[in-house]
């Protein structure tokens, strides 16, 4: 459901871990539906609660994100005024 660009298999494991649980969820649902334990109504029960786990994972899982330390403390202001344009005494044209 999320989608995280990362580079290295550790990418690839963040990105399908979240999902992993619900695949499963609706695969047993089906097999259960087809061999006959669980109907109609249970089926679309079970899948409704297979999107709406989906659903939590994407709001939650940022909250368990590793802090990164590559974020400045006080971030660049883009709409703030330039610095004013200072001429120094040695430079020359």
């Amino acid at each position: 459901m999320a989608v995280i660009i990362s580079e290295g298999p550790a990418g690839c494991k963040r990105t399908v871990a979240p999902g992993v649980s619900d695949h499963c969820a609706i695969t047993a649902a089906i097999v259960l539906y087809g061999v006959g334990v669980v109907d109609g109504l249970g089926l679309a029960m079970i899948g409704v609660l297979h999107l709406v786990a989906g659903w939590i994972y994407l709001f939650l899982s940022p909250l368990f994100l590793p802090k990164s330390r590559h974020v400045p403390r006080r971030p660049y202001n883009p709409f703030r005024s330039p610095p004013p344009f200072q001429v120094l005494e040695n430079d020359h044209i």
